[in-house]
């Protein structure tokens, strides 16, 4: 998704479609903050679907 960012696309996040790795505690929580800041768009899939 960042990848996708930094290249211009629109990106969406689908939140309860997607897991973390965790190598660290709070590793889930620090993604989704830099990808929302960076301007991804966090949904749940009920919104999409």
């Amino acid at each position: 998704a960042l990848d996708a960012l930094e290249l211009g696309y629109d990106v969406m996040v689908i939140r309860d479609a997607c897991r973390a790795i965790n190598l660290k505690p709070d590793d889930e929580k620090g993604a989704v903050e830099e990808m929302e800041k960076k301007g991804a768009k966090i949904v749940l899939a009920k919104e999409v679907l």
